[in-house]
């Protein structure tokens, strides 16, 4: 398929094409590097969707169709407000271009949600999870993740001499915060690691390169084939970025589990990474069921 197939942005529609660079370079300057990278591959998507030729042509009943194909597509509100923003963004620019004479956007109702957004793996999930991994040599990666609540940056460049055995500790060096954690060893987890432990290196080295780490294309891919086969299990699509989202689900779920099993939600966010326990607290979901804690009353 040719780029102009590929693209919204085709030789036929060149004042759509010419405004969407005209906005980018207007929003550049105002926007951080991955801002921008977010709403240009979002309004991307929704130019794509609506297959339009020119910018007057974007109306509300448009975006109202794409944001019932996001939630049919298992978007939660708070994705699908995000996208909104996006659009709502290159629609004000339309606007002070003259092409269009209001923001659609802000006559487009959004859709009801059936069910709460699912962060976390629940019951046996965790269990159905590590049975498929083991079917695709994943086990190790998923168990790694589900025992430790790291993130997947972390776990794809630790090494062997970060694990302190006797203090059964996991020391990240560096982290998302730029501060060095320490992460409780879990016995289980200990016990698959010893069997293959080295000396030094990458704990999941490459394959052709073992001196190397394994690539991020990789474990995106890796996670994605455990995904794909169990859409039961991660329904409800969440963004790309935080928790519920492919690896994050598993770092979401030790969240949960500990809660569960009464720690602290400082315990939690030390464990975590998180400088802020505001940001803990969205990663942790309250399951409705009696709690005894009332008898104490």
């Amino acid at each position: 398929m040719s780029q102009s197939q590929n693209s919204p942005f085709s030789a036929r529609m060149p004042s759509l094409r010419n405004q969407f660079l005209k906005w980018v370079e207007m929003v550049r300057a105002t926007l951080s590097y991955n801002t921008l990278k977010n709403y240009k591959s979002v309004v991307n998507r929704f130019l794509w969707y609506a297959q339009m030729d020119q910018p007057h042509q974007i109306t509300s009943a448009i975006i109202n169709n794409y944001i019932i194909k996001l939630h049919n597509d298992g978007k939660n509100n708070r994705c699908i407000q995000t996208e909104l923003k996006c659009i709502s963004v290159f629609c004000q620019h339309l606007v002070s271009a003259g092409f269009l004479t209001a923001d659609p956007v802000k006559s487009v109702k959004m859709p009801k949600c059936s069910e709460a957004p699912k962060y976390c793996l629940e019951g046996d999930e965790a269990e159905q999870v590590l049975n498929t991994a083991r079917d695709k040599d994943l086990y190790l990666e998923v168990f790694f993740a589900l025992k430790t609540g790291m993130r997947v940056s972390e776990i794809r460049v630790c090494k062997w001499e970060d694990i302190y055995w006797q203090k059964k500790l996991i020391i990240i060096p560096k982290s998302k915060t730029h501060r060095p954690r320490a992460i409780p060893l879990h016995s289980e987890l200990t016990k698959l690691l010893l069997p293959i432990k080295q000396k030094s290196g990458y704990i999941f080295p490459d394959k052709k390169r073992p001196e190397q780490a394994m690539s991020e294309t990789w474990w995106a891919k890796a996670v994605k084939s455990i995904t794909d086969e169990m859409p039961d299990v991660f329904r409800c699509g969440l963004s790309s970025r935080g928790p519920g989202r492919g690896w994050h689900r598993f770092r979401a779920t030790v969240a949960t589990q500990l809660a569960e099993s009464g720690a602290s939600i400082f315990q939690i966010a030390r464990i975590l990474g998180h400088t802020n326990i505001k940001t803990t607290m969205k990663y942790i979901t309250i399951h409705q069921s009696y709690d005894d804690v009332i008898e104490k009353l």
